[in-house]
């Protein structure tokens, strides 16, 4: 006598089996698109450390073309060529170094192995400028300041100047403080200018230590102080600044602030002369003829 199958039971048996089946499908699905993922995942973070080091290969022969450019423009243990120094210059400006930009426009804007040509020295100091540099940006101001291929405009100049010291531009900030030294364009301000001149002195600037030395000396906007001047002035002359070893040669001479000494006077005179500072070198020529007026050394 045949038995009655339960399908009942058969279909809890096919449920089980279809489960299962299911389960293992997912289960593989789930490892593939893992595996997938992972490989995903190996493939950019391998494409990533590889532009990584393409763009750290990229920055370091940039930097060595920019400083291969720094030592044939300044004849630093080569012969200056400046053309040598553009080629150079144009290698890492390529390959995005923005100070051989600047290096490049101060080339066409002094005709230094390339003719002479503002605009395009205007175009590379605007290019320097857009990727961030302080330094394209204070090109950019003295273009504006002293009208070079342009119409003279201060307010542009003081534009630049301004965008050219928030990106830590010490020449930018130094300028910015002599605009309004002079009123260049701007109400006179010496408190500005004086504000300009510390911040630049403070990050390394020699000119802006000269300058405020100067006001000190002079008292021009503060109270005179022979002291102060003379701090400012040793801290410039100690980074080659030769307005600062004629003023500090002057203030021995006249003993302002400092006993009087002949001696050191003439020394400082003399390293300013030597760095080619034509004041020194002029009071060094009036000093020797009076010396020879008044029969010294006869």
């Amino acid at each position: 006598m045949n038995k009655r199958i339960d399908w009942k039971i058969l279909v809890a048996i096919f449920a089980i089996f279809l489960f299962a089946c299911t389960n293992t499908e997912l289960k593989e699905t789930t490892v593939n698109n893992t595996s997938e993922i992972e490989t995903s995942l190996t493939i950019e973070t391998t494409e990533t450390e590889e532009s990584i080091e393409e763009s750290t290969n990229n920055y370091e022969l940039a930097k060595e073309s920019f400083e291969l450019g720094e030592k044939y423009a300044m004849g630093d243990g080569v012969k200056q060529d400046y053309q040598i120094a553009k080629e150079y210059y144009d290698k890492a400006a390529v390959m995005g170094n923005s100070d051989a930009l600047v290096r490049i426009g101060v080339l066409y804007q002094r005709g230094l192995g390339v003719d002479l040509d503002y605009k395009i020295a205007k175009t590379y100091f605007e290019q320097a400028t857009n990727l961030g540099n302080g330094d394209g940006a204070y090109k950019l101001g003295q273009i504006y300041q002293f009208g070079m291929g342009v119409d003279i405009d201060y307010q542009m100049a003081k534009k630049y100047y301004e965008q050219g010291a928030n990106l830590n531009s010490l020449a930018a900030m130094h300028d910015l403080g002599t605009m309004y030294a002079a009123g260049l364009g701007i109400e006179k301000d010496m408190l500005k200018a004086k504000e300009y001149y510390e911040k630049a002195a403070t990050m390394g600037s020699a000119e802006a230590m000269f300058d405020l030395g100067l006001m000190y000396d002079r008292g021009d906007g503060v109270s005179q102080d022979y002291q102060m001047a003379k701090s400012y002035y040793e801290k410039s002359a100690s980074l080659g600044n030769s307005s600062a070893l004629c003023n500090l040669g002057i203030m021995y001479g006249a003993g302002n602030g400092v006993t009087q000494d002949y001696d050191i006077a003439i020394n400082y005179l003399k390293e300013a002369t030597i760095k080619g500072n034509a004041r020194a070198k002029e009071i060094l020529e009036q000093l020797a003829l009076a010396d020879i007026m008044n029969g010294v050394g006869k």
